[in-house]
């Protein structure tokens, strides 16, 4: 960033435009590059006390945007990087509490990592959010949203499991257990919903129909010989033939004519 740090405020925002032409095709270096250069704007903002309070809150709205593509990129592409997904996301949070997708995101994060209070804190602000949050870019569409209320519930359940566990390896004297205890049947759901979660992560749509498989079934669909595959992730889009395949990291819309040539490409 020592390009612009000599440069005035009026001198960066001229820059700004330069700056986003660069990430046309998402490239996420550029994407980094943009997300430095308006945390050094934010910080030239408020040194300077500027009167124009509209100047920063666009400042922050376009660095929020961008830290959460950015934090997405970092968890789902194939260079995942779970520790920067999770400062960015954090970072955009710290910027503006209630972004239900950047809390979806950090939920999935921390569920993984076996830190289910977080996990539950976290979905629950993204399902709690989602109802009244405007901006639809930080909206859970349907999918995510059920998602999020299926690893809600899992995160409860593990946080409630490892209370039983204490009560069962604790003897206290004088503290046995109520009359009538018995553990919740409630607990036969976190092995049924890990099965569920783990065996309809992908969905797979044919001209046989709609139908669900898991991670693993992935690798085995997407060699299958002589079939055009799409395939449609979270932040990277790809087609594949024959094994071979091509990735478009998109979140724009791209033209039909560039989305043919692409296949045409594989195919030959």
């Amino acid at each position: 960033m020592r390009e612009f740090q000599g440069l005035s405020i009026e001198e960066m925002f001229d820059r700004e435009q330069d700056l986003i032409a660069e990430v046309a095709e998402d490239d996420p270096w550029s994407i980094y590059k943009l997300i430095k250069f308006y945390k050094l704007l934010i910080s030239k903002l408020t040194k300077e006390r500027r009167q124009e309070r509209y100047l920063l809150d666009y400042v922050k709205r376009q660095l929020i945007k961008r830290l959460i593509w950015y934090g997405e990129y970092m968890k789902t592409s194939d260079r995942k990087d779970p520790f920067t997904a999770k400062q960015c996301l954090k970072e955009a949070v710290s910027y503006n509490r209630q972004i239900p997708i950047a809390h979806y995101r950090l939920g999935f994060l921390a569920y993984q990592e076996g830190r289910y209070v977080n996990a539950l804190e976290h979905f629950d602000m993204a399902i709690s959010q989602n109802d009244v949050i405007k901006e639809k870019d930080y909206q859970l569409n349907d999918r995510q949203l059920y998602y999020a209320h299926l690893y809600r519930s899992n995160s409860a359940l593990y946080i409630a499991d490892k209370s039983h566990q204490f009560l069962e390896r604790t003897s206290i004297k004088g503290y046995g257990q109520p009359e009538g205890y018995e553990l919740s049947p409630l607990y036969n759901r976190i092995q049924a919903n890990e099965h569920y979660i783990s065996r309809n992560a992908v969905t797979v749509v044919s001209k046989e129909g709609e139908r669900f498989c898991s991670l693993e079934e992935v690798e085995e669909v997407l060699n299958t010989e002589h079939k055009l595959i799409c395939y449609f992730g979270d932040r990277e889009n790809a087609v594949y033939y024959n094994g071979r395949g091509v990735t478009l990291q998109i979140t724009r819309r791209k033209s039909f004519a560039f989305s043919f040539y692409i296949v045409q490409r594989i195919v030959q």
